[in-house]
């Protein structure tokens, strides 16, 4: 302003103000002017309107959303351009554990004026699974026949070689005739079932009420929406 000293009867000074929108819309201030008149300070009444754009749900949604564990949440959201904005809006979900994930449809919106666009999220939970390990199938018995084939043929072999030496080749049968027992016995227990482990797995998203923050931002210009997810 060029208002400096006092000014006389029937003189003039200028006061500029500059207005700064911190929010998309419609705001209001005043500037008082104090002085030696009657009626101090002067008052008058400023009036401006910020260019951006607004998140609201669509007709007939809500902000809030009940699912059961594993079953994804739907939300829609509209974004309105105000006082003529146009611009690139980049979006972005805050979600934390135990829900899943956030999907956004588009991640990035290019908004004209006048012509509103709509975005899409999905918030996604999880499903309770159960895993079971070693259910108590029999594993097959072929690997130990087969072991036991190649000693009994081993053993025939030591047979032939010991009666070619004479008398004393009965000395070994009852040594082969135990080893022969002891292989008979692990091919019979190496064959049977095995007792299953307790089962693991995941109980899925605990129920309770969780809160997800859409974050829309154009240049200096951010707007939120905050969701409710309640999982029963």
């Amino acid at each position: 302003n060029n208002c400096a000293g006092g000014l006389a009867v029937g003189a003039s000074c200028t006061i500029n103000v500059t207005f700064n929108p911190s929010v998309a819309g419609a705001e209001a201030a005043s500037l008082g002017i104090t002085d030696n008149a009657s009626g101090s300070p002067q008052m008058a009444q400023l009036s401006g309107s910020g260019a951006g754009f607004g998140l609201t749900p669509v007709t007939g949604t809500s902000t809030s959303a009940t699912v059961k564990p594993g079953d994804p949440a739907h939300f829609s959201l509209t974004i309105s351009p105000t006082m003529g904005f146009s611009g690139t809006v980049n979006f972005s979900c805050s979600v934390i554990p135990p829900l899943l994930g956030c999907t956004l449809n588009p991640t990035t919106a290019t908004i004209v004026p006048g012509q509103p666009a709509m975005l899409a999220i999905d918030i996604t939970t999880t499903k309770p699974s159960t895993i079971f390990w070693n259910p108590g199938q029999p594993p097959s018995p072929y690997p130990y026949r087969l072991s036991l084939l190649w000693m009994l043929t081993l053993l025939t072999f030591c047979l032939a070689f010991r009666m070619k030496q004479g008398p004393r080749w009965p000395r070994a049968i009852p040594l082969l005739s135990l080893l022969l027992l002891t292989l008979i016995g692990a091919a019979a227990c190496g064959g049977g079932g095995t007792s299953p482990l307790p089962p693991v797995g995941n109980p899925g998203t605990p129920a309770g009420i969780y809160n997800v923050t859409i974050t829309g931002k154009s240049g200096t210009v951010i707007q939120t929406v905050n969701l409710t997810v309640n999982v029963t």
